[in-house]
């Protein structure tokens, strides 16, 4: 084997292609143009539409990865490691560190709330899209998610003998009402019916719903539903004896520690309704182990790769509890941004004092 074609030859000589010209030069006007596109298009189909098909999908994810390989390859293979080259390639680090961060956050960061009452705990985090239908029977719970409610598609229910069949399904509904009760419809299907409409430029503020078939419950049970989120209560049929509840909603995604709110305060502007700032004292139980921790506007709390942030509060009228809401970010990727942008700090003011050390000295 000549020295041309070992391995090693080999690898350098790929390494030498990634770290070329070539892939930043394609690559960054067109994330600089998926970035205006997805910029603009917000005004037209919402925040959430716009970073799922310019910022969170496989074109971008694969542009991305492309020039984070670029990059690393040139710093691994073809950056001058000497001593006045120190800072510039620590800040090149930064960079990569940086793309690496942003690149692992697409892929597996997911967002959330909870809405906990004083004294009372959650252990669950409640997603801001993602819906699912919850099947409840004699308390066990089972969770199908909104995207196998397909139309035509059989959902398996417990207890065997009732059977359901999903008709129609839509992430941004529209109610209308019906003009005429007519055929076998129960329950609000009675009222109203489920139309595909307009997606909201606000993704929470989709209605989703199904309409489904119910057979084998009971000649009085059997016929035609619909469920939506959000719906006021769940749709509870009585069929065999036993209560089978339905309800279609966000899906919730267990925590492994919970949240206690043991307070919460509010303070107001001078003269005024509008709160000023506000904060949850929480107990955080974890196991055996518990502490308290306060939740503040610009103080979220971090633990185990979750970021709870105080997003909001309400105080139901008539009532003498306070609910507070936070916002929930699982991302274990959340020190990326803070390392890259030290160590590019650091890097640049290394690469300065170089430069001005090395001016003085001739």
């Amino acid at each position: 084997m000549t020295r041309e074609e070992t391995p090693l030859v080999r690898i350098k000589h790929l390494a030498r292609i990634l770290a070329g010209p070539a892939i930043p030069f394609f690559t960054l006007p067109l994330m600089a143009a998926m970035l205006v596109a997805g910029t603009v298009s917000q005004r037209f189909i919402g925040l959430y539409e716009s970073q799922k098909i310019f910022f969170s999908s496989a074109p971008a994810l694969v542009l991305l990865g492309l020039l984070t390989v670029s990059l690393t390859c040139k710093f691994v293979f073809f950056s001058p490691w000497k001593a006045g080259r120190f800072g510039i390639n620590l800040a090149h680090l930064g960079i990569l560190v940086l793309l690496a961060g942003g690149f692992f956050t697409a892929l597996q960061a997911k967002e959330g709330s909870m809405v906990i009452g004083e004294k009372d705990s959650a252990a669950t985090v409640q997603d801001y899209r993602a819906r699912a239908l919850g099947i409840t029977l004699n308390n066990d719970i089972q969770y199908v998610p909104f995207y196998k409610l397909k139309p035509g598609s059989a959902v398996p229910l417990p207890g065997g003998a009732a059977k359901m069949e999903i008709i129609a399904a839509c992430k941004s509904c529209q109610i209308e009402r019906r003009q005429e009760a007519g055929g076998n419809l129960r329950g609000m299907a009675q009222f109203m019916r489920l139309t595909p409409g307009k997606p909201a430029l606000k993704d929470e503020e989709n209605i989703a719903g199904i309409t489904f078939r119910l057979s084998g419950a009971g000649e009085d049970r059997d016929g035609e539903y619909i469920l939506f989120d959000p719906m006021p209560k769940p749709l509870v049929i009585e069929t065999n004896g036993q209560s089978l509840s339905l309800l279609l909603a966000k899906s919730q995604r267990p925590l492994p520690f919970s949240l206690t709110l043991e307070d919460f305060q509010a303070s107001n502007h001078p003269g005024t309704a509008m709160a000023r700032a506000y904060h949850s004292d929480i107990i955080v139980k974890d196991g055996a182990v518990e502490w308290p921790v306060r939740i503040e506007m610009n103080k979220p709390l971090r633990y185990k790769g979750y970021t709870f942030f105080q997003s909001s509060f309400f105080k139901p009228e008539g009532s003498t509890k306070e609910f507070t809401v936070l916002a929930v970010v699982q991302n274990r990727a959340w020190l990326f941004p803070y390392i890259g942008t030290g160590l590019m700090a650091l890097g640049l003011l290394i690469h300065i004092g170089i430069v001005v050390w090395r001016r003085k000295k001739s």
